[in-house]
């Protein structure tokens, strides 16, 4: 293949052979929820149908309070955060225009949320973990959008090195 081979992530890869396919667990087993509707779809529904950032803001925050193991909030709160260190966004009601010392704190503050979105995932995840998390299953794909996000917010901040770490990993 003509892919990139000075990385050698490609060789890793392949040597390191079959692995076994893992699916993280789902926060909100069947039945905890009366409705099947999970937390985070009320608040995504009701920013979309309201266009009220700060009360999505606040849904997310409340929903990781009440279930920390909620990987999807964690990386939705760390999105929001990014949104608002973008140069050329318009916050929020209420939220000044970030400078340049404001920008930087958005990013550190999505950055942590992205972490404890990984940390989260990373501790139900087998240890040692070998295996392969697919985007197929749909409870893997909070942790590769965290993991995405992370790399993200490093990348913003500068820290190159982590950023393709990072990504190196997700591969």
């Amino acid at each position: 293949s003509d892919g990139d081979t000075g990385s050698g992530w490609q060789q890793r890869v392949a040597a390191a052979g079959p692995r076994p396919d893992c699916i993280l667990p789902d926060p909100y087993p069947p039945g905890r929820s009366p409705d099947g509707y999970l937390p985070l779809d009320r608040a995504l529904d009701q920013r979309d149908a309201t266009g009220d950032t700060a009360r999505y803001h606040r849904a997310l925050e409340g929903i990781v309070r009440r279930e920390p193991r909620d990987i999807d909030a964690w990386a939705h709160l760390g999105n929001y955060c990014l949104d608002l260190a973008a140069p050329d966004r318009t916050p929020p009601p209420g939220v000044p225009p970030a400078g340049e010392r404001q920008r930087r704190s958005w990013l550190r503050t999505a950055l942590g949320h992205y972490q404890t979105a990984v940390s989260v995932a990373e501790l139900a995840l087998p240890d040692p973990f070998g295996g392969f998390l697919d985007w197929g299953h749909l409870d893997n794909r909070p942790f590769l959008r965290a993991l995405h996000g992370m790399a993200l917010a490093l990348w913003q901040l500068d820290r190159f090195e982590e950023a393709e770490q990072t990504l190196l990993n997700m591969l």
